[in-house]
């Protein structure tokens, strides 16, 4: 794939010509490819159509494993503040639970109209404790 170039003072301008470039480097990939044996040819365009069947079954496939591990393996756990059980929970998981593993995301639900002011008064509202982003790993 040699380009040659002139560096005379009538060829600088072709020198700097993109175009030129780019005819020359399609020259160069034209002349590889027709080297090529039509054998191989089908080779490459049949690897090349099942990249694509490939991308979509690992896709698929991991989907379904992590669908799987989140079934059964992540927990998430949504209990009212004013609940008698929401105090043990929450004892239970800081004592058994190794702090790596804990992650609590905690938010009152303070009704549709989301009115700010109306938090802040002493009304009891519920406590929703979640792992962060939706999903915990619990092993």
């Amino acid at each position: 794939m040699a380009h040659h170039f002139h560096v005379g003072a009538a060829t600088g301008q072709h020198l700097l010509d993109p175009m030129s470039q780019g005819i020359g480097i399609m020259r160069d990939v034209v002349s590889r490819w027709s080297e090529l044996d039509i054998t191989q040819i089908g080779s490459l365009i049949a690897i090349a159509g099942t990249v694509p069947t490939a991308w979509r079954f690992l896709h698929r496939i991991w989907h379904e494993v992590y669908g799987t591990i989140r079934r059964f393996f992540l927990a998430s756990v949504t209990i009212p503040g004013g609940d008698p059980l929401n105090r043990s929970v929450v004892k239970w998981i800081l004592a058994n639970r190794e702090r790596h593993y804990r992650s609590f995301h905690g938010r009152t639900d303070i009704g549709q109209n989301g009115d700010r002011a109306a938090a802040l008064k002493k009304t009891k509202h519920s406590i929703q404790y979640s792992p962060h982003w939706n999903t915990r790993w619990l092993f």
